[in-house]
């Protein structure tokens, strides 16, 4: 089955433009929308794969609502002046990448993107479709999946009609008809004044619709409710129809158009990313024109990536023992036994509640000379004792995810981890500071390295394996962008001086804090 990809161009570009700070290029062109959404663009392409694709954005402010009523939207702020350029820029980029983009008249952008979900069902596709905007759920069905960008544009969660329901206890297209009594301050939707969103989900769950509802009115609960509904009727179907999408949009689609070319005219891209000052996304693209992506231009990366690691082109020797996640300190000592001081160690650990504490459960680990290993710490530490001596030796240089955590972990316990040469989420918060968000299985789909996830608690062991690889990427990208002295001088060291300062706290004097609670 064929796969339609539909973004709306509008939201995720007015969530871009407020996820990330103001940016601007040598000559004051402001791209901080367009560095976020091409970032999120790449992202989604590379882990969806569509075979058709489309980009849709409001053309005016004035659409065919407003002649159903006037006060349509009318208390929406102006464009900000920083992101009003943004919008087409973002649509040159999106003509050179060789994607088609949308807008038309007296429509909106979910108007197009409903017309092209539909038409793609018909011709038998699956349609994902990217928002920031909850309207579009109505748009779910079979085949039609919504993927809602909740938080800056890095975090998604995907809708289908199942989780609707779990959500909302309604259908899909019921929705239309819970916002017309609850209305919508955002959009100006009046609804019916004193219906929350509560109330009105729980009326469509039992009437099925605004019909329903007035076709049984003596069955709503409460006087004061019947009357507000009966005497906001009118209101009540206007609001339904200034929130129902259109999906009958007069488009006329050439579907070759869609299809996506993975191609696009890169060098008119770079130009482009050049032009606007846009370095990361330059590099991004010189990476996928160089048949091995992560070759700096002298054909070395930095020196203490010349030694290279099993697994850091993707592919891993598997050796763990077969006892799953491992208490067996026989084991532990026999695994510990083949790890070579002066080698290379990767860690990955997995924590409950802060990591001051303590609440060390597993530790993966993946050594150049023993393979990988999972080690449950659940209900003993014990076997933290038997590798002290790997942790606390600095000839043994380590590789891993959230450095000053992992510290903390195992300072809880006495053990002085040293000889930490990188952080994987340390490097990916450098090159992205606005994600708020690092997973490892997200940060390998964006540098290209193939994972595979394991069932939990294993998941540990795919997460530890890539990291040889990711950070072989990542310091790559640093280094491209001159970064690579800021991450390795300053930002590494400083961790290792938070985590000191985070486990070693500061006085405070309880009476005088619970005399301001008091007060306060």
């Amino acid at each position: 089955m064929s796969k339609l990809l539909l973004i709306d161009g509008s939201s995720l570009l007015y969530r871009a433009f407020y996820a990330l700070p103001l940016l601007s290029n040598a000559d004051g062109v402001f791209t901080n929308a367009v560095h976020g959404f091409m970032m999120m663009f790449n992202k989604l392409v590379a882990l969806q794969k569509p075979d058709y694709i489309a980009v849709c954005f409001d053309k005016s402010r004035t659409t065919f609502r407003n002649r159903i009523d006037p006060n349509y939207k009318g208390t929406r702020a102006a464009t900000p002046e920083e992101l009003k350029g943004q919008f087409e820029l973002i649509k040159d980029i999106l003509e050179a990448a060789h994607v088609h983009w949308l807008e038309m008249e007296d429509y909106e952008a979910d108007d197009l993107l409903g017309t092209l979900s539909s038409q793609g069902v018909d011709l038998g596709m699956e349609v994902e479709i990217f928002s920031g905007d909850r309207d579009v759920f109505q748009l779910v069905g079979q085949n039609v999946q919504v993927f809602l960008t909740k938080k800056g544009i890095r975090d998604i969660e995907p809708y289908d009609t199942a989780s609707i329901l779990a959500r909302y206890g309604v259908e899909p297209p019921q929705l239309i008809d819970v916002k017309g009594l609850m209305g919508d301050s955002s959009d100006n939707i009046p609804g019916v004044p004193g219906v929350g969103e509560k109330t009105a989900l729980k009326l469509i769950s039992r009437f099925g619709s605004i019909e329903g509802i007035y076709a049984q009115l003596d069955q709503v609960d409460g006087v004061k409710l019947r009357e507000k509904l009966e005497t906001y009727r009118e209101q009540a179907i206007r609001s339904r129809q200034l929130a129902a999408i259109c999906r009958n949009v007069p488009l006329s689609v050439d579907w070759e158009q869609l299809r996506f070319d993975p191609n696009g005219d890169k060098e008119q891209l770079s130009s482009i990313y050049e032009k606007l000052g846009l370095r990361q996304l330059a590099r991004t693209l010189s990476m996928e024109k160089s048949s091995h992506g992560t070759v700096s231009p002298d054909g070395k990366v930095p020196s203490l990536e010349e030694s290279h690691w099993p697994g850091e082109n993707g592919t891993v020797t598997e050796s763990t023992p077969e006892c799953g996640p491992c208490t067996d300190l026989t084991l532990v000592q026999s695994y510990g036994d083949k790890i070579s001081s002066g080698g290379r160690l990767a860690l990955f650990a997995q924590w409950h509640g802060p990591a001051i504490d303590g609440g060390l459960d597993l530790l993966a680990l993946y050594s150049e000379t023993a393979g990988s290993f999972l080690l449950d710490l659940r209900n003993s530490k014990q076997p933290l004792e038997v590798l002290r001596p790997f942790l606390e030796d600095d000839k043994l240089l380590k590789q891993t995810a959230a450095a000053k955590e992992l510290k903390e972990l195992l300072g809880f316990y006495g053990i002085h981890l040293v000889g930490v040469t990188d952080d994987v989420y340390l490097a990916a918060y450098l090159l992205d500071p606005a994600a708020g968000d690092y997973r490892i299985p997200d940060l390998a789909g964006e540098n290209h390295i193939p994972f595979t996830p394991l069932p939990s608690p294993q998941d540990g062991i795919a997460c530890v394996q890539v990291i040889p690889p990711l950070i072989k990427s990542l310091r790559q990208r640093l280094s491209d962008l001159g970064m690579l002295k800021l991450y390795t001088d300053m930002e590494l060291p400083l961790t290792f001086v938070l985590a000191d300062m985070e486990s070693t706290g500061i006085n405070v004097d309880q009476n005088q804090l619970a005399a301001m609670t008091r007060s306060l």
